[in-house]
């Protein structure tokens, strides 16, 4: 015998069990209404914060959209300050250069000129000391021209953090260098 009774099994049960048995319906539908309310309650509260989501959503990528043209910004103002950077470096080195091209020249002058002391092993020993100064300048001078080098050219891609304390240190290397 199966649990489930047709029409005319029913129509034959006592009056107490149908009532018993409508009652179970009764309760059975009220729970089945109750949890059907329920998940509608909770397929809205789903959908409002679905809709809170795609709101937040919206707003952070507008927020990272202008954070990103922030950046941008900035980033091509540090490269204009690069630049300018540069150039000043470039002209403190040719400045630097030619002074020490002066220097050479006075030195070179003064080697010509007669020595009057009586010893000339002093003289001989100081032209060799100004001869090895002007050897390690002019070393100092292509090391400082090959690190400038390096800044050159203008970055052919978007300088990117590493990059910049990079370029931060190098160039603090050089001032330091320079002074």
């Amino acid at each position: 015998m199966s649990d489930i009774l047709d029409f005319s099994e029913i129509a034959m049960l006592p009056e107490s069990i149908l009532t018993e048995y409508n009652e179970t319906l009764s309760k059975l539908t009220k729970d089945l209404t109750k949890k059907i309310k329920l998940f509608e309650r909770l397929g809205n509260d789903l959908t409002k914060k679905a809709e809170n989501l795609e709101k937040i959503q919206l707003e952070n990528e507008e927020k990272m959209s202008e954070i990103l043209e922030a950046f941008d910004r900035q980033q091509s103002k540090t490269a204009v300050m690069l630049k300018e950077t540069k150039d000043t470096l470039g002209t403190i080195l040719q400045v630097q250069e030619g002074l020490k091209d002066k220097r050479r020249h006075i030195i070179n002058q003064n080697q010509e000129l007669p020595f009057f002391t009586a010893d000339h092993d002093t003289e001989a020993e100081e032209m060799m000391k100004h001869k090895k100064e002007n050897q390690q300048e002019r070393i100092e001078d292509e090391t400082k021209k090959d690190e400038l080098s390096d800044f050159t050219e203008a970055p052919s891609e978007p300088i990117k953090k590493k990059n910049f304390t990079e370029l931060k240190q190098a160039n603090e290397k050089l001032w330091q260098s320079i002074e």
